[in-house]
């Protein structure tokens, strides 16, 4: 059996790490400030009242975000590097070092979108995403083309939000939630604020649950989810009857 193996090229690796690493940094930076407002709040204001303490946090802060900046960029080139698309004679496989591979035969794949960053595969419970970046993407195409029955379909993106700029105003608006859900004293807003939350979550779980396209290596966001819910949920209970 013929396997064809197509890779990412060096020039590709480089700006893809680069694309990849920045474009989670909005979240980082404000998971890093939540942290800081919370443990600010906890200690009762302590980095408004000590200037010295403010200046060393702040001096942590910024080795810690620098060196976690160079250090994701080398892990998520070497990844790439070792990331690799596999075309059989009755399969595409997306292979992944350390990781559990996908793997979608022909005959499994119900639908084709191709955008402008690539081509998505949909399976019955699995999804593979092969980007333009690799090399040999328009081969892979043709390869794809004359061996499945099903219809490519080409989304034109020029006026859709990115979708990294939605995940991370989506992102940042819940974090600013459960860091609003920790700062103010009164109940009646910890409840205004906690409850929403709390069906986001509730919400997550059955989405995640009843879609069948989700891939099946993401299936721990329902575990992580519902154990984010229970602690929410236990949460309110105290500020509800206990303060």
């Amino acid at each position: 059996m013929e396997v064809n193996t197509y890779t990412f090229s060096k020039s590709a690796v480089k700006k893809l790490a680069l694309k990849k690493v920045l474009g989670i940094q909005p979240l980082i930076l404000g998971a890093l400030i939540a942290a800081f407002l919370i443990a600010n709040k906890i200690e009762n204001n302590a980095f408004n009242e000590d200037k010295n303490l403010l200046l060393i946090s702040i001096g942590i802060f910024l080795i810690i975000y620098i060196g976690g900046l160079f250090s994701a960029k080398k892990s998520v080139r070497q990844v790439l590097e070792q990331t690799s698309i596999k075309i059989t004679d009755d399969s595409v496989e997306y292979c992944i070092p350390n990781g559990e591979n996908t793997r979608l035969a022909f005959k499994e794949i119900k639908n084709q979108k191709l955008s402008k960053y690539g081509l998505k595969l949909y399976g019955i419970n699995k999804q593979v995403f092969i980007s333009n970046r690799v090399t040999g993407f328009n081969e892979i195409l043709e390869s794809l083309k004359t061996n499945t029955q099903t219809r490519l379909i080409q989304y034109a993106t020029k006026y859709k939000i990115n979708q990294l700029v939605l995940n991370n105003l989506v992102g940042l608006f819940f974090m600013i939630m459960v860091t609003s859900l920790f700062i103010v004293d009164a109940k009646n807003l910890k409840l205004i604020l906690g409850i929403p939350i709390f069906l986001v979550l509730v919400y997550s779980v059955i989405t995640v649950k009843a879609d069948k396209n989700i891939p099946s290596e993401f299936n721990f966001i329902v575990r992580k989810t519902a154990f984010y819910g229970v602690v929410l949920l236990v949460y309110l209970i105290y500020v509800y009857f206990f303060t």
